[in-house]
């Protein structure tokens, strides 16, 4: 079983919904999905991340607003 609080990499999280990370990055754009935006360093700003129970809301709220 995961921590819902797990932090996800777009990578993760693409292979989670089955797309691509680039996907994952415009779904933050279009549908606002909640993520976190993290300091890395000098040669990359920032990453992103998502909470595991953020992705699980915005599976959950894609299925039921489509059907």
């Amino acid at each position: 079983m995961s921590d819902p609080l797990d932090m996800l990499t777009m990578e993760q999280a693409g292979n989670i919904l089955q797309v691509q990370a680039r996907t994952i990055r415009d779904y933050i754009k279009r549908y606002n999905l909640r993520h976190v935006k993290r300091a890395e360093g000098h040669k990359k700003p920032h990453k992103l991340y998502i909470m595991r129970q953020d992705l699980e809301q915005f599976i959950f709220n894609q299925w039921n607003n489509h059907k």
